[in-house]
């Protein structure tokens, strides 16, 4: 594919061919796609204009003399495994700013090296998706009661059927924090031990939002285009399609080498309930069992309002605290409205870690 936006644009690319000086050190500008056509990488490639530079002329201080430096661009297919280059850059240099013309060529012949690093950091970065897919998996789920009966949300439960209650059991991983570490120390060793693309590169700066890396005399630096983002593994902690499901979901992205591991707003439900819902828009104490609210009600701090919109539940000078009203309020075992009222209240649970952040929301019972 050969697209000229300006006539003199082959010859231009010649000399940059020739330049041996230049050659002998390059450093391309890259996006990765999932699966873009020729014609698709071209467009992308449109992206890479370079930035013009200007300075007053030296015969003619009134006019301006322009210049540019092409970048060399890859695009490489992350499926095909394909690399399209191009040469992006402006002809007419030394001329005013609306005299250089853009032009867009293909580069003939990129290096095997510039291939041999692309092929490299896709595979580096797939390493996430078996580290998700493996982690724990036959270790941790084999361990995790899942006591079947015990999911009714029209019973009273007992301390010891609580502890094993499957949403509390999610409820403990989602805020443990020393089970969040002991899955970063897992996600990185399994990752280090990824021998076959660790010392690929004689430098290497990769994240999920791009990635700067050397092999030999060629570097590459850019971006991933739409198909890299947090690998998400999931551990469930109900394994009966007909009751509601309670799991935790761990994302695990990649930062300069390091496995990072977060929790997952819409891979965590408790007693079916995604946590980012919970978060965003509340929920409603009739949808959970006694036994997670009960533990929301021991590990989160909370404040309570009123349907009027007053503060009827806290601490000091209205900050979140221990030792509120339960969510169901005793003697109900659903829907936390006491003695039958329709009335409920709006329980703020706050992240203790980072004080005045609300965790989730829900109606419950009224003090």
């Amino acid at each position: 594919m050969k697209v000229l936006f300006a006539l003199k644009a082959t010859v231009l690319v010649m000399l940059l061919q020739a330049d041996s000086a230049y050659a002998a050190s390059k450093e391309y500008k890259a996006q990765i796609c999932e699966n873009c056509s020729a014609s698709q990488a071209f467009e992308i490639a449109k992206g890479f204009e370079p930035i013009i530079q200007c300075r007053s002329g030296a015969f003619h201080p009134d006019e301006q003399e322009c210049y540019s430096t092409t970048n060399e661009i890859v695009i490489f297919n992350a499926r095909t495994r394909t690399s399209y280059g191009f040469y992006n850059g402006h002809e007419n240099q030394g001329s005013p700013a609306h005299e250089l013309s853009n032009f867009i060529v293909d580069i003939n012949n990129l290096p095997s090296e510039v291939d041999i690093m692309l092929n490299n950091i896709v595979n580096n970065y797939n390493t996430l998706n078996n580290i998700a897919s493996t982690l724990f998996h036959d270790s941790f789920i084999k361990n995790i009661s899942n006591s079947q009966g015990l999911l009714g949300l029209d019973r009273v439960y007992s301390s010891d059927e609580c502890k094993s209650h499957p949403s509390v059991q999610t409820l403990k991983y989602m805020t443990d924090s020393s089970k969040i570490a002991h899955a970063q120390i897992q996600a990185q060793l399994a990752y280090d031990n990824n021998v076959d693309f660790r010392n690929s590169f004689t430098r290497q700066e990769i994240t999920s939002a791009g990635f700067s890396i050397g092999l030999g005399q060629f570097g590459a630096t850019g971006s991933w285009v739409n198909i890299i983002s947090p690998k998400l593994t999931i551990w469930k902690f109900t394994n009966d399609s007909s009751v509601l499901p309670n799991q935790i979901g761990y994302k695990l992205d990649l930062i300069d080498g390091r496995i990072k591991v977060g929790i997952s707003g819409s891979g965590t439900l408790l007693d079916g309930a995604p946590l980012d819902v919970l978060k965003d828009f509340g929920g409603d104490a009739s949808t959970i069992s006694k036994c997670l609210a009960d533990e929301l009600d021991n590990i989160f701090p909370k404040t309570i309002i009123a349907p009027n919109g007053s503060l009827v539940g806290g601490g000091p000078n209205g900050a979140p605290s221990f030792g509120n009203s339960s969510l169901i309020s005793s003697g109900t075992t659903t829907g936390g409205i006491p003695g039958g009222s329709a009335q409920q209240c709006m329980h703020h649970y706050y992240d203790r870690f980072h004080p005045g952040v609300i965790m989730f929301s829900f109606l419950g019972s009224c003090p």
